[in-house]
């Protein structure tokens, strides 16, 4: 027995465990475990020789493998697998352990308006692992880091509401042993615009406007009597999710010669260029920006409806006494001249024109039909002249009403009734302006001091 004990000393082998790491030249240090000798540690490209050992079946095994490193390789040169390496006489066995270094695909953000706080989602995928999964977030300040092993990767983005994505460098990145891959995504927040309308005073009529945007319909009619429909159209339209850096172009079209557009404002810091004369002003919002802008159109004088006149007897006689004291004209005569207003019953000229029958005379004739005409444009020409002359108007209407005139003498029947018409809607157009106290409606005295019979030729 001591013999043959004596002869295994003399007849042994080798064991030889060479690093190799991916990518070449680290200088990371790996720690081995054996069980024929301490443990060793080596980095690329350096080996331990066991020296003659006894002929025996032995372990080689790579032990706490440092953070960010797999590995990826062992063979031994005898086809053993290093943790059953049997040693024949004279055997030196190469045992080669390959690590590969995880590398780094950092994505990047880029939003415009920079430093913006939303929080963007992405998840990574590819060729390789990816550790703790491909889930993750970006913002303008803050990268995503993966750690991955090498492979080909590429990053999908859920672009939020109101953002749109214009830059992507994070398709089929590849990522070397070891290597820092850089990649970059960008965003650009769309933009809002608001266009608002400020009707002075407040009124049920509808602006409309056209242009880049589209058409749409605002009125500013909050608190306003007698409004057709309140809810029909709001005072302020909002356009979202615009591209910014580029124009946009709103128009007003003006409803009639009785409202003028006073101003158009923007927001402070907004760029915008406003043409007054053209009604229009020409919006260019930056990432992100939201731009108001207002337009402020002013109703240029009260007025009142014909109804008014004909029933507030001692307004309509107060306006008509201080200002047609020498009676108004009314046409020229023989289709008709000057009236008056005296106040008593049946005397009134101003009254009877309001309260005659337009289809026949006090005797039950039928009128023609221009003359039909006629008692259709005398109650519109009456309140025509006393709104000018109650509150003002402008040169237009003063036109206008002359216009009138000379069509109640010598037009025709269709010349009459389109002036009877354009009067309407002027003595239509500032019925919700306050003018003060008024009075009392009163249609039973106005009534009373109407003259028919007057109005029989008119």
């Amino acid at each position: 027995g001591d013999s043959a004990n004596a002869n295994k000393l003399y007849v042994a082998g080798k064991i030889i465990v060479v690093k190799q790491t991916l990518p070449d030249g680290s200088v990371q240090s790996f720690e081995f475990d054996t069980d024929y000798s301490t443990n060793f540690f080596l980095t690329d490209g350096q080996n331990n020789n066991s020296g003659w050992i006894a002929l025996d079946t032995y372990s080689v095994a790579e032990v706490n493998l440092p953070a960010g490193w797999d590995m990826t390789g062992v063979t031994c040169d005898n086809g053993d697998e290093p943790d059953a390496i049997t040693l024949a006489d004279g055997d030196i066995v190469t045992c080669t352990f390959t690590n590969t270094q995880r590398g780094h695909l950092i994505v990047q953000k880029t939003t415009q308006p920079t430093a913006d706080v939303t929080v963007f989602t992405i998840n990574a995928s590819g060729t390789g692992t990816i550790t703790g999964g491909g889930a993750g977030t970006v913002t303008d300040v803050l990268d995503k880091d993966y750690e991955v092993t090498p492979g080909t990767y590429s990053v999908a983005e859920t672009v939020p509401a109101g953002w749109s994505k214009t830059g992507d460098t994070c398709q089929g990145v590849v990522v070397a042993p070891g290597e820092i891959e850089y990649c970059l995504l960008t965003n650009v927040k769309l933009a809002k615009i608001t266009i608002v309308k400020d009707a002075q005073p407040n009124d049920a009529q509808n602006f409309v406007f056209s242009g880049t945007l589209g058409a749409f319909t605002l009125d500013d009619d909050a608190g306003v009597q007698d409004a057709p429909d309140p809810n029909q159209y709001q005072n302020s339209q909002l356009f979202q999710n615009l591209v910014p850096n580029q124009g946009y172009t709103v128009t007003e079209t003006q409803p009639n010669q009785y409202w003028k557009l006073n101003s158009i404002t923007c927001s402070q810091g907004a760029q915008v260029n406003v043409n007054l004369a053209g009604y229009s002003v020409t919006i260019t919002p930056l990432p992100g920006q939201e731009v108001t802008c207002t337009f402020v159109n002013e109703k240029l004088s009260p007025t009142r409806t014909q109804g008014f006149w004909q029933t507030h007897t001692a307004y309509t006689s107060t306006t008509f006494n201080t200002y047609f004291v020498g009676g108004m004209q009314i046409g020229t005569a023989p289709h008709k001249g000057l009236i008056f207003n005296t106040q008593a019953t049946g005397a009134s000229h101003l009254f009877g024109a309001y309260y005659s029958n337009i289809a026949k005379t006090t005797g039950g004739t039928q009128r023609s039909a221009i003359d039909k005409a006629r008692m259709q444009l005398l109650q519109q020409l009456v309140t025509a002249k006393l709104n000018c002359a109650a509150f003002g108007c402008t040169i237009g209407v003063q036109a206008m009403i002359t216009a009138a005139d000379i069509n109640y003498f010598s037009g025709t029947a269709s010349q009459i009734i389109a002036s009877a018409g354009a009067l309407d809607a002027y003595n239509n157009s500032g019925d919700t302006i306050i003018v003060g106290n008024t009075g009392k409606a009163t249609p039973k005295t106005s009534q009373s001091y109407a003259n028919k019979v007057f109005w029989n030729l008119p």
